[in-house]
Formats: C-alpha cells, structure tokens, sequence
C-alpha cells in the first residue's frame, strides 16, 4: 500500500516553498509564452526517400556510416530546431532508424545546439535517455544523430491512448529513472550531475515496445560537485537571466516562476525544479490510466483549463499554491488526497517503482 501511495502521489514529491511574486523580468513573460498547440508533429511512418549522404558519424558507443537523411520527412519542430527522420549502418552491417536534429538559423538556437552536444557527451548510455550516435553534415547541414522513436513523444501518446496500469506504472518508472540518473541519484558511475531544465511529456519519446526515453537536452547544465554552481556548453557560470527563462511554461517551477530561486545553491536549486516538473510528467501519465478511471477524461497538459497566460500562471501556482487535480471517483480521489502528505525522494519513488515494474504487481483499489 505504502508503494502504491508513492506511486500516485508523486507529483508532491517535494514541498514546493516559495515567496510572494517578485516582480520579474520581461523576457521571462516574452520567452515562457504560453500556447495549447502541439510542438511536435505526429511521427510519420513513410519509407525513406534517399536525399543526400554523410560517409561517417562516430560517437562514443557505436560508429554509424552511410547516414542517410530524408529532409521531407519531418519528424518534429520545436523553437530551437526541426527533427527529420533518418537511417544509417552499424559495424555489425545492420540497419539503425535514426533522428537528425538540426539547429534553426538563428544565434540562440546554435547555442542550443551545441550545448546539447556537450550534455550528450558528458554521459554514459542509459536506457531512459535517448541514445546518442554523434554528430555529422548532411547536405550543408550539421545536425546531431540520436535514435528513432517510432510512437513519437508521450504527449501525443497521451492525447490518442489510455493506458493499462502495468504501462503505467512502466512509464512511470521510466520517467523517474531518466531523472535519478541526470541528478545522478542511486547510480556509481563516473558522470556529472546534470539538470534537464525543460523537463515535459514532449521530451519524453516512446520507442516502439513503449519504453521511455528523455531528450532535448540543449537548456540543460552540467552541476559541479565541488562548488554546486553549474555551466553550459560555454564553460561559464549562469546567472539567474540564464537561469529563469527556460521551461515549458505549465511545467516552470514556482520558484523559477517568481525568481525565488535560491542561488546560491545553483545545482540543488535547478535539481529540485526538475523534481517538480518531473511530477507534473507523472501527473499526466496517471490521469490517463484507465485503473483510476471510470472514463477515462481526454488528455491535458497541468494547468492547461486554468490559465491563459503566463500572469495567470504565476497567480495560480505561486500565489494560490494551486496543483493540478485527479479527476477520479469518490473513493480514489479520496485515497489520492491522503497521499498528497507523502514527499519521498526520487530514489525512493525510482526504486518502489521498480519493484512493481519487475514484479508485475497487479494494484487494486
């Protein structure tokens, strides 16, 4: 009972402190603008069309040559870049399905680009972090190589699915496994610590046997374990201008909402930001399991029938203290409730999940 508790109740996961709004920057309310439509567009399925060939891509796991990609066959855009779908061959002679990301033409989104590559390249392989293959120049374009998933991002999973409790409870763990490893949270290695930043169901992929895996990594920052400070790409320290206006606006933070954030605590700061937009992620995952619900509601983003703006946003959730709601019966909704007091730590949560994942418990209410 005590891990099914954990599970539902993890969008509490921490006790989100903050102060009465400060009043912010300008560029924060310009950047976090907020918008309803999709980021991505549905993953299509076509075959690919040869357009032009890059002879090698070498990465720290695997050497892929004869990338192929097809520039009409757009997977995603996003604000910093546009996604195409693409092939390429591994040493063993076998096909791979990849991803090309490719910067827009503009000086931040280079930044991105680069910053991205840095993040990459300061990690090991992960199963919940999308696999890394390097990067190469197609056609004049330089982009960077990752895998192809094939059912697209966990939004719009979400928003054409209602899930069993056993994906469920394997999505959920995916997502708060990915998070345990970038804080670096029950795992030996030799790695940074790093904070995601951008943390939302877009950036969370669905490979094909619906396993997760977390991407987009170009606001990310490396944590130096020494100092707590962080660094980009850049090698520099970031300042609260660079610390504030970054995020998906229904997943922000309170905190970085009203620039409360503490800095001069940087690392722990932006990891405890990351908590908080992790749990909004789950919050999405669970509200779509047909096991807490009669019918289960159409798909929405936290927040997303509760505000129109980034004013409104800031009103709701740092002054009201608002939290999005489980829409469930009487008695689910009530057991719900008595989870809220719960605030265990997301090696805790990582690690109840995995006993549920691996021992395929079959929860009843």
């Amino acid at each position: 009972m005590v891990a099914l508790l954990f599970v539902v109740g993890t969008y509490l996961l921490r006790k989100v402190m903050t102060s009465q709004p400060s009043t912010f920057h300008e560029k924060l309310c310009n950047h976090l603008s907020i918008t309803t439509s999709r980021e991505h567009r549905d993953v299509k399925n076509t075959p690919l069309v040869e357009s032009d060939t890059s002879q090698s891509c070498l990465s720290e796991e695997q050497f892929v040559s004869d990338v192929t990609v097809n520039f009409d066959d757009v997977i995603g855009v996003g604000k910093f870049g546009s996604v195409y779908r693409a092939n390429g061959r591994l040493v063993d002679g076998s096909n791979v399905n990849l991803a090309f990301k490719v910067a827009h033409d503009f000086s931040e989104s280079a930044r991105c680009h680069r910053n991205e590559v840095y993040i990459y390249e300061a990690q090991q392989t992960q199963h919940n972090i999308v696999t890394y293959y390097g990067t190469c120049i197609v056609k004049c374009k330089s982009g960077l190589l990752t895998e192809y998933c094939s059912q697209g991002n966990l939004r719009n999973f979400l928003e054409m699915n209602s899930i069993e409790i056993k994906l469920c409870v394997s999505m959920l763990y995916d997502v708060t496994s990915a998070i345990a490893y970038l804080h670096r949270i029950n795992y030996d290695g030799d790695k940074p610590r790093i904070a995601h930043r951008d943390l939302c169901s877009s950036n969370f992929l669905v490979r094909g046997n619906h396993s997760l895996a977390l991407s987009d990594f170009g606001s990310s920052m490396v944590i130096d374990d020494v100092t707590n400070d962080v660094t980009d790409a850049r090698m520099e320290n970031t300042y609260a201008e660079h610390l504030v206006a970054e995020g998906t606006p229904f997943y922000v933070a309170p905190e970085v909402l009203d620039l409360s954030i503490n800095l001069r605590h940087q690392g722990e700061a932006l990891t405890q930001a990351d908590v908080y937009s992790m749990s909004l992620v789950m919050w999405e995952v669970v509200t779509q399991c047909k096991e807490f619900n009669d019918t289960t509601p159409p798909h929405s983003l936290p927040y997303q029938h509760d505000v129109n703006n980034i004013h409104e946003l800031i009103d709701h959730v740092v002054v009201r203290k608002n939290r999005p709601a489980f829409k469930f019966d009487t008695k689910k909704s009530d057991f719900v409730t008595s989870s809220r007091k719960l605030s265990p730590s997301v090696g805790i949560v990582t690690k109840t999940l995995a006993c549920l994942r691996h021992a395929h418990v079959i929860v009843c209410l």
